[in-house]
């Protein structure tokens, strides 16, 4: 009895080997074949995204995602069979899943001619949601997606209108995310810091005003899942926008760091307090204290502190004699090049 349990449990390993070496070969193989092939590899792909399988479903996006970057099958057919499997995804495919979406997007085939927009919008809240994906490679994809969305749109529509009008539909879709739960509150404002860093120089002011609007709103929300990617999107704000143009949205901003809850203030002590040194050194002590609250004795003492900091790195420059001494703690950084270089330095 023992061992015939025991030879059924080993064909079935064996057979569940045999599968993963096919699939395997087919996705190695396939752009090698002729059309008749690859309608059955398609049919047969697109039929298992839905199985309750993970290793299959995965196996199964694998090779979609294949003919989708290689641009052979029924590439068309493959997006709007994606559209009505979201909810069948499960996490060890979404990376996958979103890499097909990015490559239909790029290749601008879905529809008669060119990508549609309507394809473009019901993609957004996916996108949105992988933002806080367990896997790391689907994370990323999620926010390659958004990035791939709004190029899309701006490259692809411009003739026919403005590109900000293009850019203001295009946050008007992701936006409405910010009427969600906490978490998808937190997932939107990742993604709107994200599209601001790529898309800031087509960014119109009153589009950019908008956004500080609503991000100023949400700082003093009670929970912190929504209060730390708020401040994140301060940072990248802060970090790239010119000295001009972020003059008039600085009363803004300070305001915004006041009115936070005392609980968000002690969790995001660390990155208010670099928000408030990126300020001083911008607009200066004098300044940005006349902003605050009289009654916000925290801020106003926290601001003395940094300008206090601010004022002993001044002279430790000044007498340092030894600018190659890479263990200084003041010696000066690269300047960051990507939104994540952005977020983590002085974290």
């Amino acid at each position: 009895m023992t061992s015939n349990v025991y030879v059924c449990r080993y064909a079935t390993a064996k057979d569940e080997q045999m599968r993963d070496a096919y699939y395997d070969l087919l996705r190695a193989m396939l752009k090698h074949q002729d059309q008749a092939r690859i309608d059955k590899v398609y049919s047969l792909a697109i039929g298992a995204i839905k199985i309750k399988d993970h290793k299959k479903q995965k196996k199964a996006y694998k090779l979609l995602e294949e003919m989708c970057e290689n641009k052979v099958g029924n590439v068309d057919g493959i997006g709007q069979g994606l559209l009505g499997s979201q909810a069948e995804t499960m996490a060890p495919s979404q990376a996958s899943r979103l890499k097909c979406l990015i490559h239909i997007i790029k290749s601008g085939i879905e529809g008669a001619d060119n990508i549609k927009k309507d394809f473009l919008f019901k993609v957004i809240p996916e996108a949105i949601l992988n933002i806080k994906a367990v896997n790391e490679k689907a994370r990323a994809n999620a926010y390659t997606l958004l990035v791939v969305i709004g190029e899309t749109l701006i490259n692809k529509y411009s003739s026919t209108t403005t590109p900000d009008d293009i850019l203001k539909e295009y946050l008007k879709h992701v936006l409405a995310g910010l009427a969600g739960e906490p978490t998808m509150i937190h997932c939107t404002l990742k993604a709107l810091a994200k599209i601001y860093y790529e898309f800031k120089d087509v960014f119109p002011d009153d589009l950019v005003e908008l956004l500080l609007q609503n991000v100023s709103v949400l700082m003093t929300h009670s929970s912190r899942e929504v209060v730390i990617p708020a401040v994140t999107f301060l940072h990248v704000f802060i970090t790239t926008c010119p000295v001009m143009a972020s003059a008039k949205f600085c009363e803004k901003i300070v305001q915004a760091l006041c009115h936070m809850t005392e609980d968000c203030k002690r969790h995001c002590r660390l990155k208010t307090r670099y928000l408030l040194d990126r300020l001083v050194r911008k607009f200066g002590y004098d300044v940005v204290k006349g902003l605050v609250d009289k009654d916000d004795e925290t801020t106003l003492k926290r601001l003395k502190n940094i300008k206090k900091i601010q004022l002993r790195k001044k002279n430790l420059d000044e007498n340092e004699e030894d600018d190659d001494d890479e263990d200084n703690e003041y010696s000066v950084k690269k300047s960051a090049n990507t939104m994540e270089d952005i977020i983590d330095d002085n974290r």
